[in-house]
């Protein structure tokens, strides 16, 4: 009704109801776009490359821009917003805001009340926010598998799930989980820059920490109970091997008894011999320490290496009984005189 000011080009509308705000007051337009459902569209009066497509489609949008929904009541609810891709029973049907989103699956983010860049892949993915309340589902989420992130939400942001329950109640932001159930004991806000890769990994009820900052943890069925710390595979692995030159200020501790081999140009194994070779400038500390008695045992110290200072302090204990023949040890016969013993 060009007299009207409504105009439409290129646009197939069927169904009872459909696209029925074209027959409402004020200025039309609608270009390249599809509407077919019972009361799809039902508001809709304005927009170029829409499709909408299933009962109660893009039921509450008045004006939108390239925008798909595909399957009953998705984006049912959704007021504003944009660039939307919804496919799926239900998915996306309680969001009333937000843009560029990707939802495929049924009830994939159907509880989600806002979301912007996310992306959601499977059935029930990001579906429930807060235990199947409606509520944010965040920004730059991806989730992907069947109920991937799909408690998760609220103010949470940047965060990868990849795998079936992965990352499933991330309440946290920028971590990064792949796996079956990985991560899904990460609950807490606070929970952020973590890697878990493995099923099963970050996923120990009461052991995994919450709330866990700056963890990587690689391998099948681990967790960790403090931050910043990396573990790579679990208990059942024998040998590590680790290639190229370690570099970096570090310490080893070693809290269980561990065969560690050890390979590479700057730390070097020759038939059970290991050296550790400091980089030229940069000196070396090393210390072997008693954790429970927070005593060091061993300390060798180059760090001052401007002026070629060598300090090596051994801490031997006053009495020392050797289980076989053949071993050498140092005992501290008094505070000023040492034994060796053989």
């Amino acid at each position: 009704d060009g007299a009207n000011g409504h105009a439409a080009w290129n646009t197939v509308v069927i169904g009872q109801f459909a696209a029925g705000g074209v027959g409402t007051e004020g200025v039309h337009t609608i270009t390249d776009t599809v509407v077919i459902g019972a009361t799809a569209g039902a508001l809709f009066r304005h927009g170029n490359g829409n499709v909408m497509v299933g009962n109660l489609a893009c039921a509450s949008q008045a004006e939108c821009q390239h925008q798909t929904a595909c399957g009953d009541s998705v984006w049912r609810f959704l007021t504003s917003g944009g660039g939307n891709t919804g496919i799926g029973y239900t998915a996306g049907q309680e969001l009333v805001t937000g843009s560029n989103n990707v939802f495929a699956g049924h009830f994939t983010g159907c509880y989600a009340s806002t979301a912007e860049d996310c992306v959601m892949i499977g059935s029930y993915a990001g579906a429930g926010v807060d235990v199947d309340n409606t509520a944010a589902l965040g920004t730059f989420n991806i989730g992907i598998g069947s109920s991937a992130f799909r408690y998760g939400g609220l103010t949470a942001s940047h965060n990868i799930a990849l795998g079936n329950e992965a990352l499933v109640s991330c309440k946290g932001s920028h971590n990064i989980s792949m796996g079956y159930r990985a991560s899904n004991q990460l609950t807490h806000a606070n929970a952020t820059k973590n890697i878990h890769l493995g099923s099963f990994t970050g996923s120990q009820t009461g052991f995994q920490k919450v709330d866990a900052i700056n963890q990587v943890l690689i391998g099948y069925n681990i967790y960790s109970t403090v931050d910043n710390q990396v573990i790579i595979g679990n208990s059942d692995v024998t040998s590590t091997i680790l290639r190229g030159v370690i570099t970096g200020p570090a310490s080893v501790d070693f809290t269980t008894s561990n065969t560690v081999p050890l390979t590479g140009p700057g730390i070097a194994n020759y038939g059970g011999l290991c050296r550790v070779v400091a980089g030229s400038g940069y000196g070396m500390q090393l210390q072997i320490t008693d954790q429970a008695q927070a005593k060091s045992l061993l300390s060798i110290d180059t760090s001052d290496d401007t002026f070629l200072n060598r300090n090596l302090i051994i801490k031997p204990s006053s009495s020392i009984t050797l289980a076989t023949n053949g071993q050498l040890t140092l005992e501290a016969t008094s505070n000023t005189s040492c034994t060796i013993k053989y």
